[in-house]
């Protein structure tokens, strides 16, 4: 009796390491992109964090929203926050505007260059301002809608304006 295998079983066995080695590999891949799809959400939830806190912060210290520059319920919308807070020298009040210049959310104090709040590697898709009276404080909502890589992310945030003086 010979010893060996038969040519059945070698491609028997070939079969089955080809079919384990694509599953192993398919498994791999499928994680890979995966780990980018995860950190590319990621980044987008970092970067409109740090960017609405800033926007936030400045809202909360304004002392009113300047609706004749504010653009309101479309897309791209612009938000002029009339403050108090470092101002120029010989003024009473100054203006922040927040707005999209190309794809960046951008904020532009008064006599000042507009400063990027997102980088540009992160492209914003929709940013909507909602001016929301209740009472006798008023209220920004902020909708925004950021994309990177094969990553998107809609955020919404609501800031009321803390040292608001009524007109």
């Amino acid at each position: 009796m010979k010893k060996g295998f038969t040519v059945v079983e070698i491609l028997v066995y070939v079969a089955v390491l080809a079919v384990v080695t694509g599953a192993v590999f398919s498994f791999l891949l499928w994680t890979s992109q995966s780990q980018v799809v995860v950190s590319s959400q990621r980044r987008l939830s970092i970067v409109a964090s740090q960017a609405l806190e800033l926007l936030s912060k400045e809202a909360r210290e304004a002392r009113s929203v300047y609706d004749s520059t504010s653009l309101y319920a479309s897309s791209p919308g612009q938000l002029s926050l009339e403050t108090t807070k470092d101002l120029p020298e010989g003024e009473t009040e100054t203006f922040v505007d927040f707005f999209l210049c190309g794809s960046e959310l951008c904020m532009k104090k008064e006599g000042a260059s507009p400063l990027a709040l997102t980088p540009s590697e992160v492209s914003i898709d929709s940013l909507v301002f909602t001016k929301v009276v209740s009472g006798n404080v008023p209220s920004l909502k902020v909708d925004i809608s950021l994309s990177f890589k094969d990553a998107q992310l809609d955020i919404s945030q609501t800031v009321s304006l803390r040292t608001y003086v009524a007109p």
